[in-house]
């Protein structure tokens, strides 16, 4: 039996379409705009958190970056193994929980994108995965974090909505804890064939209490942005991409 919800390997296969659904990201467009964003260039080491399938993985390694993928789920990594040889790169896969995976100092940059943080029921590990994180960077590394930001959610908050992909129905219906700390989802996934129910839970930041979170695990400069593309982050922007630097400033943090 499962432990944590994110280990339910069904609920990822089952979510597979609309997660990697080509209208939800453009991989490609966001690579470019995270090399801008942080300067890194080839031939640096990239840790992609969370990978699934090696959507941005694939093209870092495209651009000459050496890539090291992790994801708890064996089969979005087996896609990501297939994707890669397709595309003739060489790309390291690891199957691992995002808590326990460190490598001391072997990172130029580490991405976590599209949300995959958050995950654990408590804060504590959130600040575990970060301390692993900053150990994980050499001197001069960078982290990018990419989340929801709670400001936004609890202002904009939708209780339930539905999506129909290829005949099968996604309908999710969302309960807020605290004071939007914890965003608890009932999946309920749907097609003439079957019918699956699954139950998640996201914890929710505002900006101050990343660049706490950041600071707490020996982040010494963090610049908040909306987006990748590098515009400022405002208080009630949609997401929080935070670029933290390990030994060097990349920025003044705003809100």
């Amino acid at each position: 039996m499962n432990k944590f919800w994110f280990e339910n390997s069904d609920f990822w296969d089952l979510l597979y379409s609309l997660f990697f659904a080509e209208n939800r990201a453009d991989p490609c467009s966001d690579t470019e705009h995270l090399i801008q964003l942080t300067g890194i260039s080839p031939p640096a080491e990239v840790l992609d958190i969370a990978c699934g399938s090696g959507r941005h993985s694939i093209p870092f390694a495209r651009r000459g970056f050496k890539v090291t993928g992790i994801d708890i789920t064996e089969s979005y990594l087996h896609r990501a193994e297939n994707f890669a040889v397709e595309s003739g790169e060489n790309i390291e896969f690891i199957r691992s929980d995002m808590l326990h995976f460190s490598r001391q100092s072997a990172f130029d940059l580490i991405i976590v994108l599209y949300s995959s943080f958050g995950f654990f029921a408590e804060q504590n590990d959130d600040s575990k995965f970060l301390e692993n994180m900053f150990d994980s960077l050499n001197r001069n590394g960078q982290l990018i974090l990419d989340l929801k930001n709670r400001e936004y959610v609890r202002d904009n908050f939708i209780a339930e909505s539905n999506m129909n992909i290829d005949g099968i129905t996604y309908s999710e219906f969302r309960e807020v804890e605290g004071n939007f700390d914890l965003i608890h989802t009932t999946w309920t996934i749907q097609s003439s064939e079957f019918s699956k129910t699954f139950r998640t839970s996201i914890r929710l930041y505002d900006a101050e209490t990343v660049q706490i979170l950041l600071n707490d695990a020996g982040f010494g400069c963090c610049t908040l942005y909306s987006s990748f593309k590098g515009d400022l982050f405002e208080k009630k922007s949609p997401r929080i991409c935070a670029a933290a630097g390990k030994g060097k400033s990349i920025g003044p943090f705003r809100i």
